[in-house]
């Protein structure tokens, strides 16, 4: 694959927009930045929260995508660095796709981090769709909320005018970018024959 970034993939090339402020994989900044907000570490380099409590992460993928069990390898290692844990393990998918919705819309999701792959439709609005507060409990597993991301949803879907529409979406990619409800590792590198 190749390294991500935004939620609507380069090969919709009418609608994809590199963010106007990438971040870089940097883990001295990571570092720098978790001190400054007052993460801690205890005699054995963990980091710990504001309870005092040693930070281990749950990080899970459906058994349905075993390519993630090798992304979480990589995970794991670069939190190890930051002094963060990771309790990494694979979920089968039905059982998954139960713990990432809540029970009640709007209510807590029962994990931390997951590893899940999609892909969308020729037009963009699938993918935009599920960050949509409307979405929290049905399709939205990040539970993320912005006015603005929802009232451009709307907008972008009327709009006749491609250049128009196209500004509409990248502003709300960089959104999402900005406030990452998701973080876009990678674009899969697959070859499908129809």
């Amino acid at each position: 694959g190749t390294p991500g970034d935004s939620i609507v993939p380069p090969f919709h090339t009418r609608w994809y927009a590199q963010p106007s402020n990438p971040r870089t994989f940097d883990i001295a900044e990571a570092n720098r930045r978790l001190d400054v907000a007052g993460y801690a570490r205890n005699a054995d380099g963990k980091r710990l929260d504001a309870e005092g409590k040693v930070i281990t992460l749950r990080v899970t993928w459906p058994d349905s995508e075993a390519e993630h069990a090798t992304d979480a390898q990589f995970i794991k290692e670069w939190w190890d660095q930051l002094g963060i844990g990771v309790d990494a393990y694979v979920t089968e998918e039905g059982k998954l796709l139960e713990d990432l919705y809540p029970p009640v819309a709007g209510g807590p999701a029962n994990f931390d981090i997951e590893l899940w792959g999609w892909v969308g439709d020729p037009d963009p609005t699938s993918l935009l769709n599920v960050l949509r507060t409307e979405e929290i409990g049905n399709f939205s597993d990040s539970f993320w909320s912005n006015a603005r991301y929802d009232e451009l949803f709307i907008q972008q879907r009327a709009e006749a005018d491609e250049t128009k529409r196209f500004e509409m979406i990248r502003e709300m990619q960089d959104l999402a970018y900005a406030e990452a409800p998701y973080i876009i590792m990678y674009y899969d590198a697959e070859l499908h024959a129809y």
